[in-house]
């Protein structure tokens, strides 16, 4: 026996085990995210541990951004602690607010849809280079939320930024929901078709088993994704189809974009989703919803200068901004806030947004309305048409192809009759 080379070897293994022990474990100060403090223990037990995951590092959350097409190459959070999003601001918050210089929340924008208004070879070479951006060594703070506040027509939605400031002044925006497990395959609708991980069950029939797909259609997670990021100003939308069917959007937003634009994408997004996959519901972008006098009432083709006229009328509680879904039961609204004036008094105590500062830019900050699920159906619906003279009431038969013309759904005249069966329609020429 050759007893040198033995210990040799030995000597070798003991090395190369504590060099993997002290390459690859390490304690962490953020202990309660492991199973126990690894400082006491011996090296040549240090040798396995996983999973090795900590706030900023989500296995789940990693691979579904890899669905999306980003690489989280630095840390990535989910819906993040607040403090945490704060530390990250480029000026201290001071008595609740901070003043920023960015992101912008109003202002001009420019969008366009793959396939319409740009190419898709077009759409897929911007994509691929904001999938570059975000796959930066940089942070990436994702929100992950709601788009309706009905559970029957609430539509997923997922926010990919850098910026922690835009993740803090889109999540008063959004709707909130309860966290859940994170399946990276769950994207879309119908998710379980995918060639990568259809399942099957196997059935007795006629004595012997057959494969059977999965009947049920397994409803996605978060079909409408924006990916928010680079020194641009660049605003598109491409919609994603499956089996001819649209069953999500992918949102490309450079940082010079503001927020209005970004939510007016979202907004349009949804709409189509909702009209396409929802039998009972139609939703409408661009337009607001308010209470008065007990009576809902919808005003089509706002935007962010006239909502603020909105605003300012003492007699109305406003429901929703940027869009509303429709049944028969009545309205729910599609955001859970607006971008609005900062001095505003009547807006400044936003009771669900807690510990989330005031973001300013501009004098302008984003504000929680916090909407109950749904609200009566709509006594009158007004269509703005700076053209129109005046006030017109439109009949029966006109209105009913005048909101057609919005929803720009053939499938869906059916139930437009039905929603709007006792409905007031006026076109006007303002607000005011």
């Amino acid at each position: 026996i050759n007893y040198k080379i033995i210990r040799r070897v030995y000597f070798m293994n003991m090395i190369s085990r504590q060099l993997f022990s002290k390459a690859f474990i390490r304690p962490t100060k953020f202990s309660h995210f492991y199973f126990s403090s690894l400082s006491a223990v011996k090296y040549d037990q240090q040798v396995g541990i996983f999973p090795r995951e900590r706030e900023g590092l989500n296995y789940d959350l990693n691979f579904s951004l890899l669905e999306d097409g980003v690489t989280s190459v630095g840390d990535s959070y989910r819906n993040a602690r607040i403090p945490l999003l704060t530390s990250r601001l480029p000026e201290k918050i001071k008595d609740g607010k901070v003043t920023l210089s960015s992101p912008k929340l109003n202002g001009k924008f420019n969008m366009v849809e793959s396939g319409d208004t740009i190419s898709l070879d077009e759409f897929a070479e911007l994509k691929s280079s904001q999938e570059n951006i975000l796959s930066s060594k940089k942070d990436l703070f994702i929100e992950d939320a709601g788009l309706s506040s009905h559970y029957a027509s609430r539509v997923g939605v997922r926010i990919i930024t850098q910026n922690s400031a835009t993740a803090l002044l889109i999540r008063k925006l959004l709707i909130p929901i309860p966290d859940r497990k994170i399946d990276h395959r769950d994207r879309f609708n119908g998710w379980h078709n995918d060639e990568r991980w259809r399942t099957s069950n196997p059935v007795w029939n006629n004595g012997k088993y057959e494969i059977l797909d999965r009947p049920v259609e397994s409803k996605g997670s978060r079909p409408i994704a924006a990916f928010i990021g680079g020194e641009h100003d660049k605003l598109a939308i491409q919609f994603v189809e499956r089996n001819g069917t649209i069953v999500g959007a992918d949102i490309v937003a450079g940082e010079k974009v503001p927020l209005s634009g970004i939510v007016e994408s979202i907004s349009f997004a949804t709409s189509v989703f909702v009209n396409t996959q929802n039998d009972n519901n139609i939703a409408l972008s661009s337009c607001t919803s308010f209470i008065q006098n007990n009576k809902t009432y919808v005003v089509i083709g706002t935007n962010n200068e006239n909502m603020n006229e909105l605003t300012k009328k003492k007699d109305i509680e406003i429901y929703s901004y940027y869009g509303n879904v429709f049944s028969t039961d009545g309205v729910s609204a599609m955001f859970n806030g607006f971008i609005g004036a900062n001095n505003n008094n009547k807006l400044n105590n936003d009771s669900y947004s807690n510990d989330i500062p005031n973001i300013i830019v501009d004098n302008l900050s984003t504000h929680a309305l916090e909407p109950v699920n749904m609200v009566n159906p709509v006594d009158t619906l007004y269509i703005l048409d700076s053209k129109a003279s005046g006030k017109n009431t439109l009949s029966k038969e006109d209105a009913m192809k005048k909101i057609a013309e919005y929803v720009d759904n053939e499938n869906k005249n059916e139930i437009i009759q039905k929603i709007f069966a006792n409905t007031k329609v006026n076109i006007i020429n303002s607000i005011n």
